[in-house]
């Protein structure tokens, strides 16, 4: 569960180490997140644009306190499935640029498989272990 104010990783190549959520987007009435979920989040942490290594993420310049889309692709709390309880280890977001258009080329760790669910089948695409 993310509520404002959570502290999230980055799991893709977009430069962002640690963000903190804004606001959760949702039809949710209490603003609670879970993956698939739309969270407003703000860069606390990045990767240095010179210790960059890529020339994609170089051009993309994502500095501290800058306000970004993100969409959940992991949380702490347990999910039920039809016959398996699901947990991951930490809380995670990847970063979006506008609604449709992603800010990252590769998703790091494993991802849930609820985003299909929730219209984000191109995630699943980009990522290395689909739970």
């Amino acid at each position: 569960m993310i509520f404002a104010g959570s502290l999230l990783n980055v799991s893709d190549n977009s430069g962002g180490i640690i963000v903190r959520c804004i606001k959760v987007y949702g039809s949710n009435k209490y603003q609670i997140g879970h993956i698939g979920d739309i969270v407003l989040v703000s860069i606390r942490s990045f990767v240095p644009i010179s210790a960059q290594k890529t020339q994609i993420n170089k051009k993309k310049k994502i500095i501290k306190s800058q306000v970004y889309k993100g969409v959940i692709i992991r949380v702490k709390q347990w999910t039920s499935r039809k016959n398996e309880i699901v947990c991951f280890g930490d809380n995670a977001v990847v970063l979006l640029k506008n609604e449709n258009n992603f800010l990252f080329t590769r998703v790091f760790g494993p991802v849930g498989i609820e985003l299909r669910k929730h219209g984000w089948s191109k995630i699943l695409l980009l990522a290395s272990m689909i739970v």
